[in-house]
């Protein structure tokens, strides 16, 4: 299959990469596509604002992500004034219920699991959503609340059900 790619224009063989930016779909060759990845992959995205919550703004509402290959970036951000990262104690009241309410049945069951991979002598490896660093659950290593690195807050992650699917 040839194609035209949208960034650089050469005449390509193969599959292209399929983008959505700015809710416009393109298709880009490997060395274009991989220069975007890296280009979202440094911008600062909204998922850190206190204001974003299931893929939408309080302030702006429904955003259009960046859609690259199936990997979404909200980027808003950089451009946002409203922006307000929740690691500053004035803005802890302003996290959404979602991050601040965890269910204990969930806590519950996460440890039930945890226990269940120390039993059989497994460590699941998994990275912190803030920082990227990454951590370990199972034999030896119990449940984290907070990440190591950045001190950030973890029960964000369902783990439970992420433990479930990784067994």
């Amino acid at each position: 299959m040839k194609f035209d790619c949208t960034k650089c224009g050469k005449n390509c063989k193969g599959v292209p990469f399929d983008i959505i930016l700015n809710g416009k779909k393109e298709a880009y060759c490997t060395d274009c596509y991989v220069q975007v990845k890296d280009e979202y992959g440094k911008k600062l995205s909204c998922e850190e604002c206190v204001f974003f919550d299931d893929e939408s703004c309080q302030f702006e509402g429904k955003m259009t992500p960046a859609n690259l290959s199936g990997q979404e970036y909200f980027v808003q951000r950089e451009n946002c004034t409203n922006f307000k990262d929740g690691s500053d104690p004035a803005n802890l009241a302003l996290k959404s219920k979602s991050e601040k309410k965890v269910s204990e049945e969930t806590l519950g069951d996460a440890d039930t699991l945890v226990s269940q991979l120390a039993q059989n002598g497994k460590t699941l490896t998994y990275h912190c959503c803030h920082c990227g660093w990454p951590l370990r659950v199972g034999a030896k290593n119990p449940l984290q609340n907070n990440c190591p690195r950045c001190k950030k807050d973890l029960t964000i992650i369902d783990m439970a059900k992420f433990i479930e699917q990784h067994q």
